[in-house]
């Protein structure tokens, strides 16, 4: 993960039956957001490559101000 132009790693377990969803909102518990409408990905890497952006139904977006998932405001 970058923040602020470094590299952080995070090792993370989550249950076998976790969503994306669930590995994105435990990662915003561990990462401050320095932007009010700060945006989380997932993306699968092959090869060196970006392979896919995994699809999280709406819930990488997040307002800091009240915590509400899923709207964009931008």
């Amino acid at each position: 993960m970058w923040l602020n132009g470094e590299v952080v790693i995070h090792t993370i377990r989550l249950p076998k039956q976790s969503a994306v969803g669930d590995l994105i909102n435990y990662l915003k518990t561990k990462v401050g957001f320095y932007h009010k409408y700060a945006e989380l990905r997932l993306l699968e890497v092959f090869y060196h490559k970006i392979y896919k952006v995994v699809n999280t139904d709406g819930v990488s977006r997040m307002d800091i101000n009240n915590n509400e998932m899923g709207k964009n405001k931008c």
